[in-house]
């Protein structure tokens, strides 16, 4: 095993005299009542939790590093004997656009081998970066140049840890907790698992199996109970998640109660029960504390690496083009443009977790094969980010309207991308959409609010959308009910938002246009008379440049 030492850490966080620098002009802004940075969702960790942890450190100073660790496993051969554990700091301090930078962010790994490391080896590598990290919040003596004095001075640095994140069984390894073999796999709640009846492994639905008359599930399930807490529902309800948050003296309890138990088979059963195998590591230090700072969780990992690639850079904000932009090389109109090489990824990472997680539990729409639309794909990552958005926003009253927005939208494009759509379903969809056009209407004009970044990439999703779902006719008429009242939301921010950038802005009716031609004839006039006036012809619209890219 190998850790990197402390003061090895710092001297590579300060190495750079840039990095200084950054630190300092980004403490400034963040004191700075008139240049103050505003919480975006561009940067999870720069959420309330961030804020109140400063507020709690005394002696405060502009050398005191907020970090955030993402930590993961490779393996180093194929036979899976060999596996070394990377984590990634990721300096708050410093402005989104900078921290993300391989300069300003330290990476140091250990090796828990010689071979695959067992749960016990695991810990033990863990209690003692944990050390390092309580020797960080202690601090050290640093040297940084002092542009007045033209010398360099001695100052003490403080790292203070408050985030962890990773992917599931990543963060699982790194909290000990029981992952999917647990009853309670959720490392944020306790969403019940479910499983064939007989078989050995939970797993966490986005909808129980359930009977649509009313009856038993099909094929029988079997749904467990909390230790000390029973789950009363028999289906699977997103409001109740709040009185099954796992909360820190609900933890202490548990794990009180697996060290307290005398009997192994009864100490395993509470500890299935609970999800839990011991205490985290990260208890001993000062901020981060299990559970209620892996809130947030690691998005990149959650959705981007293990489900659709790029998809949460629709609501992080980052709607630049990756990868290659050359036109032969782009599938659909994405805002962050797919790649081949991304499509093929999907389709990889599809097919690996459909050998792992039956489809009967919701997980997929239908059986993936080569025939999967790209629009069914889109859901199913829109479907599973459902859990992060009630983490981001639900838990604040002043923000759960965000998640309901958003989980609105999604269960109404659900509805409508079923391989059969039935009426029943088509009104069903059409309650949820309208709902949610209502809601992002009464919200994106607010235009000081701190969500407005949410709403504006919301926004961006529902004017690319169209470019996936065009080939469903259930959805064609509903979509154009939704872009007739987005045209009205395009006009509205041109007006209104002196802050936008005014080429994006017309892009974004260009596109809009585009979109509509897709559809039908008599709603393109419509969109004629939205923006040229009824004096004009829709000779207007048809001469259109991008009409020929139909």
């Amino acid at each position: 095993m190998s850790i990197m030492d402390p003061r090895a850490l710092l001297t590579m966080m300060w190495a750079n005299h840039k990095t200084a620098d950054q630190l300092r002009h980004a403490w400034r802004l963040h004191n700075n009542q008139a240049g103050a940075r505003r919480d975006t969702e561009t940067d999870a960790c720069d959420a309330q939790h961030f804020q109140q942890v400063k507020n709690q450190i005394e002696d405060l100073s502009e050398y005191d590093l907020f970090v955030a660790v993402r930590g993961d496993g490779l393996n180093m051969l194929d036979n899976g004997n060999y596996e070394s554990w990377f984590f990634h700091f990721v300096i708050l301090n410093l402005p989104p656009e900078i921290r993300v930078q391989e300069d300003f962010a330290p990476i140091f790994s250990f090796i828990p081998g010689p071979k695959k490391p067992s749960a016990k080896c695991f810990r033990e590598c863990m209690s003692a970066m944990v050390d390092v990290l309580i020797s960080l919040e202690e601090g050290f003596p640093i040297e940084v140049f002092d542009p007045e004095q033209d010398r360099y001075v001695r100052k003490r640095c403080r790292v203070f840890m408050v985030h962890a994140g990773g992917d599931y069984p990543a963060l699982n390894s790194m909290t000990c907790m029981r992952g999917v073999n647990a009853r309670f796999p959720c490392v944020y709640c306790y969403i019940g698992g479910c499983r064939h009846v007989g078989a050995r492994t939970y797993y966490v639905p986005m909808d129980h199996p359930v009977d649509p008359d009313g009856g038993e599930p099909n094929p029988p399930v079997e749904r467990p109970q909390l230790h000390g807490l029973h789950q009363a529902f028999r289906d699977f309800d997103f409001h109740r998640i709040a009185q099954l948050a796992r909360t820190d003296w609900m933890y202490q309890a548990h794990i009180a109660a697996i060290q307290n138990e005398q009997v192994a088979a009864r100490r395993e059963e509470i500890a299935k029960n609970c999800g839990l195998n011991s205490t985290a590591p990260w208890e001993e230090l000062r901020f981060c504390k299990n559970p209620s700072t892996y809130g947030i969780i690691d998005p990149f990992h959650l959705i981007c690496e293990n489900v659709i690639p790029l998809l949460y850079n629709i609501f992080a904000g980052k709607l630049e083009p990756v990868g290659p932009t050359r036109p032969v090389d782009l599938v659909g109109e994405m805002p962050f443009q797919w790649t081949r090489e991304d499509l093929q990824f999907v389709e990889e990472c599809l097919r690996e977790n459909g050998k792992y997680i039956p489809t009967i539990f919701g997980r997929l729409p239908r059986p993936f094969s080569s025939s999967w639309k790209g629009s069914e794909k889109l859901v199913y990552g829109l479907l599973l980010a459902v859990p992060i958005y009630y983490h981001l926003y639900a838990g604040n009253p002043a923000t759960r309207v965000y998640f309901d927005m958003y989980y609105a939208l999604v269960r109404g494009l659900e509805l409508l991308m079923q391989r059969t759509v039935l009426e029943e379903h088509i009104a069903q969809a059409e309650i949820q959409i309208r709902t949610f056009i209502l809601l992002f209407e009464q919200h994106i004009y607010a235009k000081r609010s701190a969500r407005l970044n949410f709403c504006r990439n919301m926004f961006h999703l529902l004017v690319h959308l169209p470019d996936l779902v065009r080939r469903h006719g259930p959805l064609q008429h509903h979509w154009c009910f939704l872009t007739e009242r987005l045209v009205k939301v395009i006009n509205d921010l041109q007006r209104n938002f002196k802050d936008i950038n005014r080429s994006a802005i017309n892009n974004l009716k260009q596109r809009q246009q585009l979109l509509i031609l897709k559809f039908s004839p008599d709603f393109a006039h419509l969109y004629e008379l939205a923006c040229y006036g009824q004096d004009r012809s829709r000779a207007k619209v048809n001469a259109h440049p991008m009409r020929h890219s139909l």
